[in-house]
This record gives structure tokens, sequence and C-alpha cells, in this order.
């Protein structure tokens, strides 16, 4: 049976180096952890004039378009209904050039709405 001898590669304090390093890339990971589960998940907002609604069926809204108010053109996909913003009543808001206030998340590349209010 062959024995094979490791060598342990110890600081000034007599400490493994492997340890120390391991216990660094756990801290710098965890960092990244907090880091990203911060920034990410936010949510950002815009008001604007609609200017096209396609519905996704009687409740939910499909797409959103606004009309900021320095002229950017926003499009936004929807999602579940918005309490008391149906399709029917943004078309309302298109009509009558009332602006909304659109609560937003960015996921996978696309506008997704998170809620619609008068704005």
């Amino acid at each position: 049976m062959e024995r094979r001898l490791y060598a342990v590669h110890m600081d000034r304090s007599g400490k493994c180096r492997a340890a120390r390093r391991a216990g660094t890339l756990i801290s710098a990971a965890a960092w990244l952890v907090v880091t990203v589960a911060a920034c990410g998940g936010g949510t950002d907002s815009v008001v604007g004039r609609v200017t096209g609604v396609v519905p996704k069926s009687i409740t939910a809204v499909g797409t959103l378009t606004l009309l900021d108010q320095d002229g950017r053109e926003w499009l936004f996909v929807g999602g579940p209904e918005f309490p008391g913003f149906r399709s029917s009543h943004l078309r309302d808001h298109q009509i009558s050039g009332a602006p909304v206030r659109v609560e937003y998340r960015e996921q996978d590349g696309r506008l997704a709405i998170v809620s619609v209010d008068d704005g």
C-alpha cells in the first residue's frame, strides 16, 4: 500500500493557507449574493399618456404603450389583472389623454408591468 504525503502550507500565524483562502472566497461570494439581491428585483415607474393597449384577455393587458412628457415611447408587457385597470379602463385613459403611472420591472429584456395607477 502506497502512502502519499501532502504538503500543508501554513502562514505566519500557523493557519492553513487553503482554509484562509476558502474563507475569503466564501466571504466574497456572500457579499456578491447580498449585492445582487439588493440591486435586482427593484421596480421603477414612469408617468405618461396611454398611446396603445392590446388586451391579453377581457381582464388582462397584453401590451401597453405609453408616451412620457419627454416624448419617449415606452412599451410594457402585461401580466395579471391590475385592480381598476382593465384594458377597457386603459383605453378610456387613451381617449381622454389622462396620464397613468406604470410601475414596472425589467424582466428578460422587457418591461413587465407591476402596477398601474392614475397619474
